[in-house]
C-alpha cells in the first residue's frame, strides 16, 4: 500500500541513506502490482459484458479496455519512480 501523500513526503524528506531509497522504492512497486491486476481483471470483465449483456456489451467493453489501458500507463509510472528511488539508492553522493 502506498503510503499517504503526507507519509510519503516525510519519507522523501528524510531520505539520505540508499535503505531509505529502497524503501520509498518498494510502495511504489507494490502499487504497481495492484494496479496491473486491476488492469487484468478489467480485461476480464470486457469479455465478460461481450458475452453476457446484449444491450451496450460492446460500449462497456469499450470503457473497460480503456480503463485497463489507463491503468497500465499508471503502473509503468509507479514502476519508473521505484526505479528512480533504486537509482538513488545505488548514488554514492547521497543524500539528493
Amino acid at each position: 500500500m502506498l503510503p499517504t501523500p503526507a507519509g510519503l513526503e516525510e519519507r522523501l524528506q528524510t531520505a539520505t541513506t540508499p535503505e531509505d531509497h529502497l524503501a520509498v522504492a518498494e510502495p511504489y512497486r507494490e502499487k504497481a502490482g495492484e494496479t496491473r491486476r486491476a488492469a487484468e481483471e478489467h480485461l476480464r470483465l470486457a469479455q465478460r459484458y461481450v458475452q453476457v449483456c446484449k444491450r451496450f456489451g460492446k460500449r462497456k467493453q469499450w470503457h473497460c479496455q480503456l480503463i485497463a489501458a489507463h491503468q497500465r500507463k499508471i503502473a509503468e509510472g509507479y514502476d519508473a519512480l521505484a526505479e528512480l528511488h533504486d537509482a538513488d539508492a545505488k548514488r554514492r553522493d547521497l543524500p539528493l
